[in-house]
């Protein structure tokens, strides 16, 4: 919506989140995994420089994988900790490419020369693509994502699935004009 993205928080450990519960600690909470990283490292005007790295499979597919990185100056990746813990910082990673068709399999980023008020060791983020079937068409469509945070003192994963994914679509017809005169007449026999 208006560019941005949603998502609902379903699970914590595993376990289906309360409605109204209270939680003493808020969750990690993040954004860009559906399309915002793809679009920073690919979009124009992009700043990411890019090495070719080698070959690789996803999924039973051989894929050409490309490394990027993108320095902190032209960065727009950033950490809030809390109101005086903010920070932007650069980022590397890897394109999972399909060779005939440039298909994006999988991207992957990482961050790990984090400014010490973040008290945060190393981000990284691993956004897996498929092809998914919607109406009629197959489109490669993010499934899966994985955010890892390493703080001073614990880790945390989080894991996002994309699912349910449907066309919507109206089939309708403006006619303007008079409206066509009912038929009243009843038909007669023919001799």
């Amino acid at each position: 919506q208006d560019g941005r993205e949603e998502r609902t928080l379903e699970l914590i450990n595993n376990k289906a989140i309360k409605p109204g519960r209270k939680r003493w600690r808020a969750p990690l909470t993040t954004e860009g995994e559906f399309g915002i990283l793809l679009d920073r490292v690919l979009g124009e005007g992009s700043p990411a420089e890019y090495h070719w790295h080698g070959w690789d499979a996803v999924r039973g597919r051989r894929v050409a994988v490309f490394d990027f990185c993108i320095d902190r100056d032209h960065s727009t990746l950033s950490l809030t900790i809390n109101e005086f813990a903010h920070a932007t910082f650069g980022y590397h990673g890897s394109l999972y490419a399909d060779p005939e068709t440039g298909a994006i399999w999988r991207i992957t980023d990482a961050s790990d020369e984090l400014p010490r008020q973040l008290q945060t060791r190393s981000i990284s983020t691993a956004i897996d693509y498929d092809e998914i079937p919607i109406g009629d068409a197959n489109y490669v469509l993010p499934t899966a994502a994985e955010v890892l945070v390493t703080t001073q003192s614990t880790s945390i994963r989080n894991e996002i699935r994309f699912k349910n994914y449907r066309k919507f679509e109206a089939d309708s017809t403006i006619t303007f004009g008079p409206a066509p005169a009912a038929n009243t007449s009843k038909s007669q026999p023919q001799p």
